[in-house]
């Protein structure tokens, strides 16, 4: 027994040591190494109160049981430590795919962080004025320099192209920013601003500008495709089937577009061929990668993860909100998607 309580004892510490280094590296979770701590030490209730007065331990399982969120003082330390580090690793990294995962890492902590920063009570979220006021300011921030990334490598792609691929890409990008800016825009004044109906309206005819931009972005991504690869003319047709029967779908008004209740049936209709389009185009790119050079032979990873991140906010973003966060990692897909261009 006496050994038991040794391993115990000595595993709720490492646990602890655990739980410590995540209140200085938000990539681990603090408050679970934490809860298994506790379980370890309830073989030494000695030694279990004097570790839950520790400070940071008492406040994240005060926290944990009372369904609180995360302090604001705490969400700007760990988010300014975590995209410090990200950066910094990022810098001395050459591989462009570790690049990419340290920031879909960083982005889905911030999420992740974001949302359990939202207090919780009676098993219904109740935000706290600071705690979304941090989020509303991360979100227009994220979207302002979204945009400006996206319309600077347009315009510089454009400016530097020397060959017909380079042109296609540059006005890929602008395509896209323009699209995305229809819909980024109103998002960033309601923010700020209450709703209003023309609000409404606003960004209702933002969604659907950005998704008819987004259907072109991905034509022009496989025009792309048929001046390296050269894939079969029937390939190609299907393509643009799948393109004009996903814009037809996008302009019908069962939609809602604008509308308080958007039809969410409709969101899963327009997108099949629109996640359609997303298999071809990846997997032209992926079936051809040995030909690619200079980072663009994982132009196919880029594809799928845009696609990965984007279906779940379509299917069950309106029953968790939470996911669409992950719209935020497809932004930065598209934004990999551009810069291999440069």
């Amino acid at each position: 027994m006496r050994v038991k309580n040794i391993l115990f004892t000595t595993a709720g510490f490492v646990l602890v040591g655990l739980g410590a280094i995540g209140v200085f590296l938000p990539v681990l979770p603090t408050t679970p190494f934490l809860l298994l701590a506790s379980a370890c030490f309830i073989h030494n209730p000695t030694m279990k109160n004097r570790v839950m007065r520790i400070p940071f331990v008492k406040e994240h399982l005060e926290n944990y049981k009372s369904k609180r969120g995360l302090t604001r003082k705490t969400v700007v330390i760990n988010l300014i430590f975590l995209w410090a580090m990200l950066a910094l690793s990022s810098f001395f990294s050459g591989s462009v795919p570790l690049k990419a995962f340290l920031f879909t890492v960083g982005a889905s902590v911030t999420a992740h962080i974001l949302h359990m920063a939202n207090p919780k009570g009676d098993g219904k979220i109740q935000k706290s004025k600071g705690m979304k006021r941090i989020g509303i300011y991360f979100e227009v921030v994220f979207n302002s320099l979204y945009l400006c990334t996206v319309f600077s490598l347009g315009f510089y792609i454009l400016h530097t192209g020397k060959t017909e691929v380079d042109i296609l890409f540059g006005i890929m990008a602008l395509v896209l920013a323009a699209g995305d800016m229809c819909h980024l825009i109103p998002r960033i004044m309601t923010a700020f601003l209450k709703t209003t109906p023309a609000l409404r309206k606003a960004l209702g005819f933002g969604k659907l500008a950005s998704s008819v931009t987004m259907t072109i972005f991905y034509v022009m991504l496989w025009n792309v495709g048929t001046r390296l690869f050269y894939p079969q003319g029937w390939m190609t047709h299907l393509f643009y089937l799948l393109g004009a029967v996903r814009i037809v779908l996008v302009f019908l008004p069962q939609n809602k577009w604008g509308e308080e209740e958007e039809a969410q049936n409709w969101g899963i209709y327009r997108n099949i061929p629109f996640v359609l389009m997303g298999i071809m185009a990846g997997g032209l790119f992926f079936v051809h990668r040995g030909l690619l050079s200079g980072g663009t032979e994982w132009m196919w990873a880029a594809v799928l993860l845009s696609f990965l991140f984007y279906i779940p906010v379509v299917l069950w973003a309106k029953k968790v909100p939470a996911l669409g966060m992950l719209m935020i990692l497809k932004c930065c897909a598209y934004i990999w998607i551009v810069s291999m261009a440069v």
